[in-house]
């Protein structure tokens, strides 16, 4: 393993440089600026667009199981995007399959409107057609949301709706993460790793379920959603070989990560590959491809 320290100067400018990617890795061209106001439950119809408007692209939220009209803008709204695509399931006109993200991508081709028909169990809207989706704006912007760990499970916090859900477990968590692209979340209580998923039929996430048990305290998690892992910090006081674990998402498969001993957070960056975790009061790095270890000082 490599190990360098950083000054402070060096860290911030860094950082701005890994915050400026990870805006634009996730940022589109929004080709339409409306004036209206908008209303998450009454989506305004965009236009018809050519279905490569998301073939294409990756930067948006499906799911495989086709839904009717109410289901489809409830899906997209749990998601808190800007944007839904729709386009009917040709083996049943009275469902179709919803795409959600937050920008048109700027290659996008708009399609005659004759090309989207109307929805079968919603006459008033279109549905899209044959290679073609029919868009819709949700909102303007789009709001925060926050999964927080809390002494009866976890808590979800909506800016939009300024409220807080919770998903009861009965004992207190101490680190939770979000797996964007399964609409999945883990939590860990002491020594427990717990799972949830939203359920898009009954609108909430289900009973949170324990897929995980370790003998000893885990300090923090994180979620890789790129490549569909866990990581999480046990106590250093039994496990003294390895200061950081990996496991598949079914946890099947573990790794040992032989970090330095002594961190108490944890945080992993999907897109630079790297963890990000707190060492006596210091920020240090530590890269999954190269095994490069940076400790940022005087921060």
């Amino acid at each position: 393993n490599l190990s360098r320290t950083a000054t402070s100067d060096q860290f911030f400018s860094m950082w701005g440089l890994l915050f400026a990617s990870l805006i634009s890795s996730y940022s589109g061209t929004d080709l339409h600026n409306h004036q209206a106001r908008f209303s998450p439950d009454s989506p305004s119809y965009v236009g018809c667009y050519y279905s490569d408007v998301v073939e294409n692209h990756r930067e948006y939220y499906t799911i495989e199981t086709p839904l009717p009209w109410n289901e489809s803008v409830a899906f997209c709204n749990h998601r808190l995007v800007k944007y839904m695509a729709l386009k009917e399931d040709e083996s049943a006109t009275h469902f179709k399959f919803a795409f959600c993200g937050n920008s048109i991508p700027q290659d996008s081709r708009k399609a005659d409107s004759s090309l989207c028909h109307p929805c079968q169990d919603n006459k008033t809207n279109n549905c899209g057609g044959f290679g073609t989706l029919s868009v819709y704006q949700l909102r303007e912007e789009t709001p925060l949301q926050l999964f927080m760990a809390s002494d009866k499970g976890i808590e979800i916090y909506s800016s939009e709706e300024e409220s807080i859900t919770s998903v009861q477990y009965g004992e207190s968590t101490y680190a939770v993460d979000y797996l964007y692209s399964q609409d999945t979340v883990f939590a860990a209580t002491y020594n427990t790793i717990l799972r949830t998923e939203y359920n898009n039929f009954f609108l909430k996430f289900n009973t949170l379920k324990k897929v995980y048990y370790h003998y000893g305290k885990i300090h923090d998690l994180s979620v890789d959603w790129k490549d569909k892992e866990i990581y999480w910090l046990p106590l250093e006081k039994y496990y003294t070989s390895a200061s950081c674990y990996k496991y598949d998402l079914g946890f099947t498969h573990r790794e040992w990560l032989h970090l330095p001993s002594g961190h108490v957070q944890l945080r992993l960056d999907p897109f630079v590959r790297k963890i990000f975790a707190i060492k006596e009061d210091a920020l240090v790095s530590y890269s999954l491809e190269t095994e490069y270890y940076m400790v940022f000082e005087n921060l």
